[in-house]
């Protein structure tokens, strides 16, 4: 059940075969389950101390298909994925964050983590629970990805595990990272482009 798994336009892959229990289909048990009531994390990957909720974010690549308008030109994106435009030389992918709601990233990661703690709770995994969103795009920089972090901290469960009637820790960690990032926190858990 540990795997190599790749991002939904598979682009992107995780290798997760050195973890003990890992998974890449909430999305399509949630869908046959109990429809779209729940978001789902991307990858769940599991090691002897702790769980690692992973969330995949790739918009340039998601808006790349789509022409950035830009005044006077159509442009296409460069099939090596440069995010430059064919014709005009303009980048393509600061079109597409602006296109990215921050607030909407912000609402989504959230909702995502209380649906992948919900499907380890239900199956009996209790954890220590580590999320990461990992965000690859050109203009999402380290203070952006921070910025992130601290504002996705305030909605995640931090505070509430700390009442008294609590009585589970439910979530350790919670970071922003880039795909550079990812891979010096977790080497033997590599994400990378696929060639």
């Amino acid at each position: 059940m540990c795997g190599i798994y790749f991002d939904e336009h598979r682009k992107y892959q995780i290798d997760l075969r050195k973890s003990i229990w890992s998974t890449d289909g909430l999305h399509s048990l949630y869908s046959r389950t109990i429809g779209n009531e729940l978001s789902d994390v991307d990858w769940i990957g599991e090691t002897e101390e702790v769980i690692y909720l992973i969330e995949f974010k790739n918009p340039s690549f998601a808006h790349s298909d789509n022409n950035c308008k830009c005044k006077g030109c159509d442009c296409i994106p460069c099939k090596d994925e440069s995010s430059l435009c064919v014709k005009c030389g303009k980048s393509v992918v600061k079109k597409a964050i602006k296109r990215d709601n921050y607030f909407e990233f912000l609402e989504k990661s959230c909702k995502k983590y209380y649906g992948g703690t919900f499907y380890l709770l239900a199956i009996g995994k209790n954890k220590p629970i580590k999320y990461y969103c990992v965000v690859n795009h050109a203009l999402a920089d380290r203070t952006w990805r921070d910025r992130a972090t601290a504002a996705v901290k305030k909605r995640l469960p931090f505070v509430l595990q700390e009442t008294e009637s609590v009585s589970i820790r439910l979530i350790e960690d919670f970071k922003v990272v880039s795909i550079e990032e990812w891979n010096e926190l977790h080497p033997v858990f590599p994400l990378k482009q696929v060639i």
